[in-house]
């Protein structure tokens, strides 16, 4: 029973919790203003649909700013070293090395595009199963009578 789900890319989206990601003029990530956070990311925010789409508000939830990778693991560090560049933890030199040409995505197109539904669908009723399974089995275990249920 494989319940490790996913899909063929992944992408690890990292947000502040105080990050506004709807307000165009007003999105920020990882707490600096969504444009300046692109910029720091090597992105032209104003180049083409490279960020934005033309006429697309500019906002965090439509930014094609997080990075794409073949495992988990490859997205999580991604992630990571996103949040190091954005919020400048992270030497110029070494953004600069840093900086390669990678497939981005919005949190809006991993929502429609990468989220494996079917397979969380999948892992959900397999984990009810077991949940429901091992509820009944300590009732039956306990003699509890079947109108206490």
């Amino acid at each position: 029973n494989d319940m490790s789900g996913g899909g063929a890319c992944w992408t690890c989206i990292a947000l502040s919790v105080d990050d506004e990601v709807k307000k165009p003029g007003k999105s920020t990530l990882c707490g600096v203003a969504v444009e300046t956070a692109a910029a720091r990311l090597g992105l032209d925010p104003a180049e083409g649909d490279v960020v934005w789409a033309e006429g697309e508000a500019r906002t965090t939830t439509l930014a094609r700013v997080f990075p794409v990778g073949a495992t988990a693991a490859e997205a999580a560090m991604a992630a990571l070293d996103l949040i190091a560049r954005v919020r400048q933890k992270m030497s110029a030199a070494k953004a600069e090395k840093k900086t390669t040409a990678r497939l981005s995505v919005s949190i809006s197109e991993a929502l429609r595009s990468l989220a494996a539904h079917g397979a969380a669908v999948r892992r959900r009723e397999a984990l009810r199963g077991r949940v429901i399974g091992h509820a009944v089995g300590m009732l039956l275990a306990k003699d509890t009578p079947v109108e206490q249920w």
